[in-house]
């Protein structure tokens, strides 16, 4: 078998119930572990986040896709995650859809995202959308190995342009944190304010849409063929950090910078991870 679900024996998380007039507690939990010929995956939850069950669309890389059945995140919902890539492992996660974040009467959503990369990791999630006067905390910390290989990417949407619904209140804190062999190597915090927030010079300069992708253990010539192919759009910028690609997107596309991340990626997959691009068919429909 190329899955193990963990039964959990519980309905609480952290010594709280599921559910709660507080909001949702639910946490989840994924190992990829390499098999004689392909990924496996073991996987548990409590709580509304589950996993569908991995496929296998490029042979040995399990693709799974992370789920949030309620729809989206209110304010007082506690949601973790937690995933390894193990040795000799490789896995791609993304998600069905955008995730939502709701309007909030005061009470915080926290997200909590852990990863830790000894093989190799792909973390895509398809991006988040911050509905005016949600209030969200989110805090991603990554921990990659001596050998291990990350692209990850994070696309943040503030308001919705396309419904006329434009983020003017409401508070929006982002962390990221990335440790290379327990050195710290990268750390990033952008917080959001209200729209006045948004319309700063240090903030997103009147744009409604911020993007990161994030390559790490990426050799120097490569990272240069990235900043060539990005020099000439001014929605993007790209530098390096030590072994890592970094590349920011300001604008107001979701579309825009995913494409664009996915093209950068593609380029580079076979310098990173010795495999060529298989886009996951859910972006697609």
């Amino acid at each position: 078998m190329s899955v193990a679900e963990i039964a959990c024996p519980s309905t609480q998380v952290d010594g709280e119930s599921a559910q709660s007039e507080a909001g949702w507690r639910a946490r989840i939990w994924c190992d990829f572990e390499a098999g004689p010929r392909k990924t496996f995956v073991r996987r548990g939850h409590v709580g509304p986040l589950s996993m569908q069950r991995p496929f296998y669309p490029e042979g040995c890389t399990a693709h799974v896709y992370l789920l949030h059945p309620p729809g989206g995140v209110v304010g007082g919902d506690r949601l973790h995650v937690d995933v390894s890539a193990q040795n000799g492992a490789s896995g791609l996660i993304t998600t069905p859809g955008a995730t939502k974040f709701y309007r909030s009467e005061g009470r915080v959503a926290r997200v909590n995202q852990r990863l830790h990369v000894i093989g190799d990791l792909e973390w895509f999630p398809q991006e988040n959308i911050f509905f005016n006067a949600s209030n969200v905390v989110q805090t991603t910390d990554i921990d990659v190995e001596e050998k291990g290989t990350l692209a990850f990417w994070e696309i943040n949407c503030y308001g919705r342009l396309a419904g006329e619904q434009p983020f003017v209140e409401g508070r929006v804190v982002t962390r990221l944190s990335v440790r290379r062999q327990n050195r710290l190597v990268f750390h990033d915090r952008f917080c959001v304010d209200g729209q006045q927030s948004l319309n700063r010079a240090t903030g997103l300069r009147g744009s409604s849409v911020s993007g990161m992708l994030l390559l790490s253990s990426l050799p120097e010539e490569c990272a240069q063929a990235a900043l060539t192919l990005l020099s000439d759009d001014p929605h993007f910028s790209c530098t390096c950090i030590d072994d890592m690609l970094v590349v920011r997107y300001v604008g107001d596309s979701a579309e825009q910078a995913k494409a664009v991340f996915t093209q950068v990626w593609s380029q580079q997959r076979m310098a990173l991870s010795h495999r060529t691009p298989c886009v996951p068919r859910i972006w697609s429909t």
